[in-house]
């Protein structure tokens, strides 16, 4: 019953929020507002944040174009969404989301519709935004890369949010879950191989594009750990990508399930553990009109409902 009604309130969704112009996305304080009656935005400055990073110093050269570090490396905001029915119990989950390229925390909230699907999924958690790459093309991970940093940017949020007086109390770290589109791939494979947290489960958004030998040794390590990916058709995705890695996960006698999207419902997104799926949306919407951060949310078995 919980899926018809969330469903029901996306075809509001897709005519109402859906259509605000990416425009919204260029004024921190605009995006502050668009969500101000689903929850509230934080926006932190941290010392562990991915950027800056010394390896973009110089910026990055992409097709003979330079992004220089002034304007798309040097920006260590995170953006931390709290629901308003958000209840600080003793742990607190936590959701990670890692952009793409050419993107930045509110480009990607109001593009990606990250807020609307997050709340309506109706998780007992915190959504968390890094500045990667700002406006940039580049996967680069920034400090996140490197061996125990994703456990030490966590731990300062946390500091930052009791500041804050978010929490009534010091809870405890719960669930983590990381989720990201396209570029965001290589971040969340190296946090899985070295982050020093356990990641509870993984949501790639049309971004196997590489990498996928670290995201196997996460699933064959971590024997509960849940793993969804969505592919798209879109010209250069990620469609071969997800079959060698399905071709090697059978010859390892991993198991994992593989559907069609119209396939794939919520219920047997529920029951299984490893989920392929092949949207035959385009790159973006698999994500912005395919609400699959929403479904994977709604049918995680991790992540507390809010009572």
């Amino acid at each position: 019953m919980k899926y018809v009604l969330v469903q029901s309130f996306f075809v509001w969704m897709i005519c109402g929020i859906l259509a605000a112009p990416q425009l919204w996305a260029q004024n921190a304080t605009d995006t502050d507002t668009l969500y101000q009656s689903f929850g509230k935005i934080y926006r932190l400055q941290l010392i562990n944040a991915p950027f800056p990073s010394p390896e973009r110093t110089n910026g990055h050269t992409y097709n003979g174009k330079t992004y220089r570090a002034a304007e798309h490396y040097n920006d260590s905001t995170v953006l931390v969404f709290i629901p308003k029915k958000f209840n600080p119990s003793r742990e607190v989950d936590v959701v990670v989301y890692f952009h793409g390229w050419y993107n930045n925390p509110d480009s990607a909230i109001v593009q990606f519709n990250l807020i609307n699907q997050f709340v309506q999924a109706n998780k007992n958690a915190i959504l968390i935004v890094p500045q990667g790459p700002k406006n940039a093309p580049d996967s680069f991970g920034g400090k996140l890369e490197k061996a125990g940093m994703f456990a030490a940017f966590i731990n300062e949020i946390f500091l930052k949010l009791a500041a804050e007086k978010v929490f009534r109390s010091n809870p405890r770290l719960g669930t983590i879950v990381i989720a990201g589109h396209s570029g965001a791939y290589r971040v969340m494979a190296h946090i899985l191989m070295h982050g020093g947290m356990e990641i509870k489960e993984v949501y790639l958004f049309d971004g196997l594009y590489s990498q996928f030998e670290k995201f196997i040794l996460w699933i064959d390590r971590n024997k509960t750990g849940r793993f969804v990916a969505v592919t798209s058709p879109a010209e250069g995705g990620t469609e071969k990508q997800s079959m060698d890695m399905m071709a090697v996960m059978k010859a390892w006698k991993i198991p994992f399930v593989s559907f069609k999207e119209l396939d794939a419902s919520l219920v047997e997104m529920e029951k299984n553990r490893v989920v392929f799926i092949q949207s035959i949306l385009g790159h973006n919407e698999v994500l912005s009109t395919g609400n699959n951060l929403y479904k994977c949310l709604v049918t995680s078995g991790n992540l507390k409902d809010i009572n």
